[in-house]
């Protein structure tokens, strides 16, 4: 029985609707060459344009892929075993029909599936563009378009950044000496050099001078300060060889009488009778007179001159 349509696709397994005949020669167990019946309906077979054949002959069925078609002579070139099915031998009247069998459906199936992803997801490309230099290199220096980066990005150097601080010109800007003037001591903020007065006589500013303050009623602790000028002086002195609980003038060959100097100890006026006697006083009384204010008097084997000093250590700040 001859089909009478046909569906033919771009490729893979072709149906052909209501197709039947019959093997006109029989069919051996190793033959690759089918002749049959009728030829009618059957599109041009190849390896990739094919018909799935069903023969069967009682209970022996066998599937065949038909890859090529001899139309003249009714024969078909086949392919054995197809879909799973085992070669066999067939006699002439054999059954040669196409069906719907697993194995056309599975053909169907596979196909759809190639056909669906390659439309909607694999985008194919005849040729393969050429590929960048840094796809096989990974070479930084391969990438086109990069940045321009200053040496800093990739010495690491210190020395290479700009507008660096003055670390330290700062440092030594925010440096400073309380009372340097005062004390006879300097600061180089350029250079950092810190000059420290080196006295050599009491004419130099940082001497230090153990004495009292002559001709003066007033009195001293430490810190403070007295400018000398004129007859307002300072005597250096030692102890007294006869006034072993004070000090006495030694004299005035040596009057410091000039300069600002600092109190490092305590100095104050005292007086005694100016007549010799063993009494003397830590100050004057308030009213003017000498007098002996409780609890003050001493007393020591003096000459007596009338008016004694306590002597301390005086610094030069000016």
């Amino acid at each position: 029985m001859a089909a009478n349509s046909a569906l033919v696709t771009d490729g893979g397994v072709q149906i052909v609707d209501f197709f039947a005949t019959k093997l006109t020669q029989g069919l051996s167990i190793d033959s690759t060459t089918m002749f049959i019946g009728s030829v009618a309906g059957l599109p041009a077979l190849t390896e990739t344009s094919y018909v799935l054949f069903l023969i069967e002959e009682g209970t022996t069925f066998e599937i065949v892929k038909g890859i090529g078609l001899n139309a003249s002579l009714k024969s078909v070139t086949i392919a054995r075993a197809y879909g799973g099915t085992d070669p066999r031998t067939f006699s002439r009247e054999a059954k040669v029909e196409i069906r719907i069998t697993s194995a056309l459906l599975n053909e169907f199936a596979r196909a759809a599936n190639t056909n669906y992803l390659e439309e909607r997801f694999v985008q194919t490309k005849s040729t393969v563009d050429a590929l960048s230099s840094v796809a096989t290199s990974g070479a930084y220096s391969d990438l086109s378009g990069t940045p321009v980066l200053f040496p800093i990005a990739t010495t690491g150097n210190y020395n290479d950044l700009s507008n660096k601080p003055d670390i330290q010109a700062e440092a030594r800007s925010s440096i400073s000496i309380a009372g340097s003037s005062a004390e006879g001591t300097s600061y180089n903020s350029s250079t950092g050099a810190i000059t420290v007065a080196s006295p050599s006589s009491s004419g130099d500013i940082g001497a230090m001078v153990f004495a009292y303050p002559f001709n003066t009623t007033s009195t001293f602790t430490y810190g403070d300060t007295i400018t000398l000028s004129g007859s307002n002086k300072l005597r250096p002195c030692g102890i007294s060889p006869d006034d072993p609980d004070g000090l006495r003038d030694n004299g005035s060959s040596n009057d410091i009488t000039n300069g600002t100097w600092k109190c490092l100890g305590y100095s104050r006026r005292w007086t005694d009778s100016s007549d010799g006697s063993v009494t003397y006083y830590d100050q004057d009384d308030p009213g003017g007179v000498f007098s002996s204010p409780s609890g003050q008097n001493r007393t020591a084997s003096l000459s007596g001159d009338g008016t004694q000093y306590v002597a301390t250590m005086w610094h030069r700040i000016s």
